[in-house]
């Protein structure tokens, strides 16, 4: 791990943390689902991938604004900005993934 992600990971009295699940259309988990989240003002990027039930933390974020963008095979690419968390925020952010190739609203 890179000192300076380690650090940002590590700052968990500074900072806030971000959690949720992943979902199909009809409400099913997705599992190994790319999360990656991006600080808008510095550039720190950290990914991690869904586990069990479709869910995923970041811990030790820095207080900031956020990209979060979700990716698997067979789903269209979701984007969520700006997402902002504050010092001491534990933010739940559950995201629904479309199928690709399915239109609908």
């Amino acid at each position: 791990m890179l000192p300076s992600l380690a650090a940002a990971l590590g700052a968990q009295s500074t900072g806030a943390a971000l959690l949720g699940g992943v979902t199909d259309p009809l409400g099913g988990a997705v599992e190994r689902a790319r999360v990656e989240v991006s600080n808008l003002a510095t550039g720190l990027r950290v990914e991690t991938v869904t586990g069990e039930g479709g869910l995923y933390q970041f811990p030790g974020l820095p207080a900031g604004l956020y990209r979060v963008e979700v990716t698997r095979a067979g789903f269209v690419r979701l984007l969520r900005e700006p997402v902002t968390l504050r010092v001491g925020d534990r933010a739940r952010l559950d995201l629904e993934l479309r199928l690709e190739g399915v239109s609908g609203g």
